[in-house]
C-alpha cells in the first residue's frame, strides 16, 4: 500500500509539473504581455469545451469509479481504483492548463491566464494525500497508519 500511495504521488507530480513547465517555456519564448480578450478566437470556444464538457466528463467518470469500491475490498485493490480515478480526474485538469497555455500563445489575456492558475488549483487539490485517499475510500485507522509509515 504505501509503495501505490509513493506511485499515485509520483503520477501526480509529472502530471502537476508538465503544464508549469510548458508555461515556464512560454515565458521564456514569448512575448509576456497582458492584451484585451478576443472575443471570436477559436481558442476561447476550446476553453469553453473543456470547461463545459472535459472537466464535468472526466469528474463523473472518476466519481463511478470511487462508487465501485466497496469498503470490504482489499486495500490495494481500492487503492488501484483510486489512482485510475485520480489519473482520469487530473487528466482534464491538466488538459485545461495545457490548452490555456496553447491560448497564451496567440492572445494572452487575464482571463486566459486566469484559467491557467484554476487549472494548477484544480490538479492541487487533488493531491494524493492521506486525507484525499481516506475520504475517497474509506479508510480504517490501522490502514492510515500503514501508510503513514
Amino acid at each position: 500500500p504505501t509503495d501505490s500511495l509513493r506511485v499515485m504521488k509520483m503520477i501526480f507530480t509529472v502530471i502537476f509539473v508538465s503544464p508549469l513547465l510548458f508555461f515556464t517555456v512560454y515565458l521564456l519564448t514569448f512575448d509576456f504581455s497582458l492584451s484585451s480578450i478576443e472575443i471570436n478566437s477559436i481558442y476561447n470556444l476550446g476553453i469553453l469545451a473543456i470547461i463545459a464538457i472535459v472537466l464535468p466528463g472526466t469528474n463523473s467518470i472518476s466519481n463511478k469509479i470511487l462508487r465501485t469500491i466497496q469498503p470490504s475490498d482489499p486495500l490495494q485493490s481500492r487503492m488501484a481504483k483510486f489512482q485510475t480515478s485520480m489519473i482520469v480526474r487530473l487528466a482534464g485538469w491538466e488538459a485545461l492548463g495545457l490548452f490555456s497555455i496553447i491560448c497564451m500563445m496567440d492572445n494572452t489575456n487575464a482571463v486566459i491566464l486566469g484559467f491557467f492558475i484554476i487549472s494548477i488549483g484544480g490538479l492541487f487539490m487533488n493531491y494524493p494525500s492521506i486525507r484525499n485517499l481516506g475520504s475517497s475510500i474509506q479508510l480504517s485507522p490501522e490502514e492510515t497508519q500503514e501508510l503513514k509509515n
